[in-house]
């Protein structure tokens, strides 16, 4: 037994639905810029298809970048750079496909991963 009034209030909810999708789809393909609660810029990329491409950065609530990136298709790919809070560079390097590749410097440290495959044109 169906309650009265239940059919609308599903197509009601089933709209409201689709919107809060449509909203986060739209959100979630071009520019994105996100904000700190205390206003200051946190972080500013892209997306397509709902997945990170393109550049990416984030940052301290002081300004400061905390890392620059690039994604493709929702993964790391290509140069990352992260930062302390002070500015001072904490570890550079590079990603190919979502896992670190080649030389790094970590700290003081440099490490070195399987080399970067080629890039493709």
């Amino acid at each position: 037994m169906s309650h009265p009034g239940s059919a609308e209030l599903a197509l009601q909810r089933l709209k409201m639905l689709q919107e809060l999708l449509a909203k986060w789809r739209s959100r979630n393909d071009g520019p994105y810029e996100d904000y700190h609660d205390s206003g200051e810029l946190w972080m500013k990329g892209s997306y397509s298809d709902g997945k990170e491409d393109g550049p990416f950065e984030s940052f301290f609530k002081n300004g400061q970048p905390e890392w620059v990136c690039s994604f493709a298709k929702g993964e790391l790919h290509g140069p990352f750079e992260s930062y302390h809070e002070d500015g001072q560079l904490e570890s550079k390097g590079s990603y190919s496909r979502g896992k670190k590749c080649g030389e790094w410097t970590e700290g003081m440290e440099t490490v070195r991963y399987p080399s970067c495959p080629p890039a493709r044109d």
